[in-house]
């Protein structure tokens, strides 16, 4: 009987060892950097409905588009934005983003004399960004991390870094 005890205790324990033990799905976070690039062009571009131009370090070249809710922060010459984008890779995957993030103007850039009529003042925004979702090589990705973006003269370039998991 003690033979019988200790043999189905065995099995009991390798089981349950069995059952921790196993591997969940993996999945591989690595780190994730993106570069984009506007150039206005002296005109007043959206550069979200033009799309923006760069690369992704590790995947090649990029498109980004994006829309923009803009909410003034009151008492500040900032704004507080919520921004929803997408970076399309040169085979067709996609990345959507969800961001928030601040602008202010750079400096006394947005109270010198002639700042609301003058074409480049300096701009520069910083938030975060969280991966909603992914097609292709970024299907089923996640992750996140912050948001940089500057603005001066006719250029405006945008940074994310951060960590992407892809299963």
């Amino acid at each position: 009987m003690r033979r019988v005890f200790i043999a189905a205790s065995a099995l009991v324990c390798a089981a349950v060892f069995a059952v921790v033990a196993a591997p969940a799905s993996a999945s591989s976070t690595s780190n994730f950097e993106a570069t984009f690039q506007f150039h206005y062009g002296h005109q007043n571009g959206d550069p979200c409905s033009a799309g923006f131009t760069g690369t992704v370090a590790g995947y090649g070249s990029a498109t980004g588009t994006c829309t923009v809710t803009v909410t003034p922060i009151p008492g500040s010459s900032c704004v507080q934005l919520t921004i929803s984008s997408t970076i399309t890779l040169a085979d067709g995957s996609t990345l959507s983003l969800e961001s928030t993030a601040t602008s202010c103007a750079v400096g006394g850039s947005g109270s010198a004399p002639g700042s609301s009529v003058s074409y480049g003042n300096p701009i520069s925004l910083l938030g975060t960004y969280t991966i909603t979702s992914g097609t292709g090589v970024f299907a089923g990705g996640s992750g996140g991390g912050t948001l940089i973006d500057y603005f001066a003269g006719d250029v405006q370039v945008v940074e994310l870094v951060g960590t992407i998991a892809l299963p």
